[in-house]
């Protein structure tokens, strides 16, 4: 990779490498960097919304994501405890909600999630996504350039 990008992205979780793949599919020259080297295993967020699985599907990621995905069945359910039967159940999902949306939301893990947007962003020429272990900024001008 170059050393100048057109946009330094702090931060390689969803959101960060989410926007580096919009915009490297729109020709700029991005570079998302993380403090942490791998992908947190701690759980955080469990699903991404149909809506935003169509982004997904136009950056051509949605079927890995799919194929990441838990098996769980989506549908909202209203109980008096975790032990009793649903007084309520609704689908959040399939053919009734075809109206919202021509995707489904997707159910993984953020750690899932994660390592599947990083090895797309790592595939696109040039790689976009480094460590931020190794970068040290200037306080002087808006640059970041790597520690030697």
């Amino acid at each position: 990779m170059s050393d100048r990008v057109d946009v330094l992205i702090a931060g390689a979780g969803p959101t960060g490498v989410l926007t580096a793949l919009l915009l490297a599919d729109l020709g700029v020259r991005v570079l998302a960097v993380d403090r942490r080297t791998v992908v947190s295993e701690l759980p955080r967020s469990r699903g991404v919304h149909a809506r935003a699985t169509e982004v997904l599907r136009r950056l051509g990621v949605e079927e890995d994501m799919v194929g990441a995905s838990l098996p769980i069945v989506p549908r909202f359910e209203v109980r008096t405890s975790l032990a009793d039967p649903p007084l309520f159940a609704a689908a959040t999902g399939g053919e009734t909600m075809s109206v919202v949306s021509p995707c489904e939301g997707v159910t993984i893990s953020q750690d899932d999630f994660e390592t599947v947007l990083r090895r797309h962003l790592a595939a696109r020429t040039p790689p976009s996504c480094a460590s931020a272990s190794g970068w040290r900024r200037s306080n002087q001008t808006p640059t970041a350039s790597p520690r030697r």
